[in-house]
């Protein structure tokens, strides 16, 4: 009669272990199918848990006061300010389908791992930006008019301050041959 009891037992707390380890992943799924997936942030923006309308909605306010400041460029020596939403727009779309793609890959193995990942130490989205490369240039001909063309192969080196937007310097192509 203990043998029964303790086999019967064994397969009681097996069947448990094997429902348990079935059900989470499946009410993990279900919970969160259509919200982004728990631990997902742009940059300190947490998104986990909203939907794609409050995550749109969380995202532009978030930039909103990124893209109302302006931002320098500097060429050799002249300086001209710009409006920095008349030269990039954010994607608030195509950064909700980066975040909404976490925890859904196509093989089993990087749903785990990404969703492992997301709940334990999160993951940063990049936020997604357009430039606006018609106005870029037509604003940059208007602030440097003797400069008729734009310089070929230009380069912008961006410089940082905590909690301020860049200052571009534009470096114009040097002549010469290549090291």
């Amino acid at each position: 009669m203990q043998k029964i009891w303790f086999k019967t037992r064994r397969f009681f707390v097996a069947a448990v272990f094997g429902l348990v380890l079935v059900s989470a992943p499946v009410t993990d799924a279900l919970t969160t199918r259509d919200k982004i997936y728990p631990g997902t942030a742009v940059g300190t923006l947490e998104l986990g848990g909203m939907d794609v309308s409050v995550g749109t909605t969380a995202l532009e306010k978030y930039f909103a006061d990124f893209l109302s400041q302006s931002i320098d460029f500097v060429l050799e020596g002249q300086q001209t300010t710009l409006p920095i939403s008349e030269l990039i727009a954010f994607d608030a779309p195509a950064t909700i389908n980066s975040a909404m793609q976490i925890g859904r890959p196509e093989s089993l193995a990087q749903t785990i791992q990404q969703r492992l990942n997301a709940r334990l130490s999160g993951v940063v989205i990049d936020p997604v930006f357009i430039i606006k490369n018609d106005h870029l240039i037509t604003s940059l001909r208007s602030a440097f008019p003797e400069y008729g063309a734009p310089p070929q192969n230009a380069k912008f080196d961006f410089a940082f301050e905590k909690n301020k937007p860049p200052v571009i310097t534009i470096l114009t192509e040097q002549s010469g041959k290549d090291i």
